[in-house]
């Protein structure tokens, strides 16, 4: 059990540095793919290093985003925009209920 939880783990590591690094290449629906198929049942994990893992993995492309929306910002009447999916905002309802369920699960482990 313990590789399968060493895989995973490293496997969510690697897609934070795709989040990062590829970012260009992360069309809607590979996104959709990721969030439906693998993060959101991620935070689901009984393993708390998953849940962040996968926390995290949102983290970064928000992050990447932040950024790519402030250049653009700066560059708005040139050609020189960065490509900007705002997988986050185009996924925060389901990300939002994902959260809030794992505060809450969190929670009610500390209370019992």
């Amino acid at each position: 059990m313990a590789k399968n939880f060493d895989v995973e783990l490293a496997s969510y590591q690697c897609l934070m540095d795709v989040g990062k690094l590829f970012y260009d290449y992360m069309i809607p629906d590979y996104i959709n793919a990721i969030l439906n198929n693998l993060t959101l049942q991620a935070m689901k994990s009984e393993d708390v290093s998953i849940v962040v893992a996968a926390v995290e993995f949102w983290n970064v492309i928000a992050e990447e985003e932040k950024e790519r929306s402030d250049f653009n910002m700066q560059v708005m009447n040139t050609n020189n925009g960065r490509i900007l999916y705002s997988h986050t905002r185009n996924n925060l309802k389901a990300l939002l209920k994902g959260l809030t369920d794992i505060l809450l699960k969190y929670e009610d482990e500390e209370v019992a």
